[in-house]
């Protein structure tokens, strides 16, 4: 059964199905060459089957083999959803490929028809199971409402946003609107 993701989930798969067809190595690298890629001006569709799951465009990929590392600049990505696009902006993520981990740093804008959010930085974790987490501030705003809060959670399977830092602060739990 296909379940929902979140936007920075997919951000998570748009990344590693950028990076994973390069990853292909053919036999070992010397240890005097650091293997690695850099795209620069790429431009991205991914499918699952025969369904596009992201489409989008990046200033830059690099990707450090060695490290399992990969970094991309000025991302961003367009996610086809039944209920409406998702359009997911990101300044600079970096993460590794095999562990499914990115952090998303610079600015993450996520916005779907009339529900925008926003957010300094976020981390993405693949898991099992998926998390999406962040300790800046979040702004999240609609067409008449507005939501803000410092530290936050993401339901990857259900979109659920809850709010707080989860330190024995004040906690505000947003459910039933999904977030983008």
């Amino acid at each position: 059964m296909d379940r929902p993701h979140t936007p920075i989930a997919l951000l998570g798969t748009i990344l590693i199905g950028l990076i994973a067809p390069a990853c292909q190595a053919k036999g070992k690298a010397s240890a005097e060459a650091v293997p690695g890629l850099r795209l620069e001006r790429v431009t991205f569709r991914i499918y699952r089957d025969s369904s596009l799951r992201a489409s989008g465009r990046a200033a830059r990929v690099d990707y450090r083999r060695d490290a399992d590392e990969v970094v991309a600049q000025d991302l961003g990505a367009v996610l086809p959803r039944p209920e409406g696009d998702v359009r997911v902006q990101g300044a600079h993520v970096q993460g590794h490929v095999r562990g499914r981990q990115l952090q998303a740093e610079g600015g993450l804008e996520v916005a779907r028809a009339d529900v925008t959010a926003r957010t300094e930085r976020a981390r993405y974790d693949g898991g099992p199971p998926e998390s999406v987490r962040g300790d800046d501030p979040v702004h999240v705003q609609g067409a008449s409402w507005q939501l803000d809060g410092t530290g936050f959670t993401v339901d990857p399977a259900t979109g659920d946003l809850q709010l707080g830092s989860g330190g024995g602060g004040t906690r505000l739990v947003a459910q039933g609107a999904r977030l983008p």
